[in-house]
């Protein structure tokens, strides 16, 4: 595949005196496959999270504010014209999604809320009283198939290092899984039920639905292992697509990459635990999946395209696998936006969630630089 470069010239990372174009936006400097580009759609937006793009052409984005209390909005961003912001005071909101019944469901730390976009200050709580302590404490979601609302609990350890050794760690009972609660549509959606549907998953962050009914998740895998094992740790441990089964357990904080036993389990039978569907590049730090729709750019099809979060060197880009009919990931890794490092006028990426937007590119959110962007065709 071969890659253009789309230079942006810059007095500091968004004025411009002269800069390349995306359509009607300034352009990102980043590599993509010729012919696309990407545009800076909105900037100085408060440390942005989730997005959803919407049928009407106007895009969500969830304003996490900052890792303190309290600091989080929804903006309703109208590309290029305007934007306004929604439910001040959030407290650290990461996940957004449209539900079954067309009202906005937001993630924040402890609950999920939704709301209709005609009356935002109308919003309702969903469910509470959900984990937020420890280490990963934002809330992604997802609706499966069946129109249960799916969510993620993070484990509040980076690897149970509190119990290493032991024969088994307490928290994942509790965290390091993925938790599903019934609704009744019917009834206006109240919450009916609720049970553990996948465990030892670190931290789900990334979570799409294909068509065909799979749910994919996207691994967040631990730290520190190459200190342990004595080897560089840049590649390892990977971090993982995973295809959800129910009951299915995953093998944090016992497991990592194919079955391998991590050091401080050493007696652990990882042989018992799923295997990744694919391995993501170690420390890349996937927060964003999302499968290319029908309509997607050519060069999108049949893909889920995943964003790299980390700051070391296999992160800070967006990259896509080939899917099959059942919206199950394989072979090679594709970049899609790469070469986002610090430049003159422009800080290193750190691409967050994505959503696919009507026509068939991408909106996505790079919350160290505080933008909206969007994977369009280059005109």
């Amino acid at each position: 595949m071969r890659a253009v470069t789309v230079w942006l010239m810059t007095v500091g990372l968004m004025g411009s005196a002269s800069a390349a174009s995306c359509g009607d936006f300034v352009a990102l400097n980043v590599k993509t496959p010729e012919g696309y580009c990407v545009a800076i759609v909105q900037k100085n937006l408060k440390f942005p999270r989730g997005v959803l793009a919407l049928k009407d052409s106007t895009v969500l984005v969830v304003e996490m504010g900052g890792w303190g209390n309290n600091l989080g909005a929804v903006a309703q961003v109208t590309p290029g014209k305007s934007i306004k912001r929604y439910l001040q005071g959030l407290d650290r909101p990461h996940g957004i999604r449209q539900g079954p019944d067309g009202r906005i469901y937001v993630g924040e730390d402890s609950r999920i809320i939704r709301f209709d976009l005609k009356n935002p200050a109308a919003r309702t709580v969903v469910v509470s009283s959900l984990p937020d302590s420890g280490r990963h404490p934002l809330k992604s979601f997802v609706f499966d198939a069946q129109k249960n609302l799916v969510v993620n609990y993070g484990s509040s350890t980076d690897n149970c290092e509190n119990q290493k050794g032991k024969a088994s760690c307490s928290e994942t009972s509790t965290r390091s899984l993925l938790k599903q609660f019934t609704l009744d549509w019917k009834g206006g959606g109240k919450v009916t039920g609720s049970l553990t549907l996948a465990k030892g998953l670190r931290n789900s962050m990334g979570l799409a639905l294909h068509p065909s009914g799979t749910l994919l998740q996207a691994e967040n895998s631990r730290d520190a292992l190459g200190s342990l094992l004595k080897v560089p740790d840049e590649d390892l441990p990977h971090d993982e697509l995973n295809v959800v089964q129910k009951g299915g357990f995953y093998g944090w904080p016992y497991c990592y990459d194919n079955q391998q036993n991590a050091p401080e389990f050493p007696s652990f039978k990882c042989q018992n635990s799923i295997k990744p569907a694919v391995l993501l590049p170690g420390h890349g730090a996937p927060l964003g999946i999302a499968y290319a729709p029908e309509n997607a750019y050519p060069v999108l099809q049949n893909t889920v395209v995943v964003g790299l979060h980390g700051y070391r060197s296999n992160g800070h880009r967006i990259v896509m696998y080939q899917v099959n009919g059942k919206g199950i990931p394989s072979g090679k890794l594709q970049n899609v936006v790469w070469d986002w490092d610090t430049k003159p006028g422009q800080k290193q990426g750190a691409p967050v969630d994505i959503s696919f937007a009507p026509d068939g590119g991408f909106y996505f959110t790079d919350d160290k630089n505080g933008l909206l962007l969007k994977f369009q065709r280059q005109d």
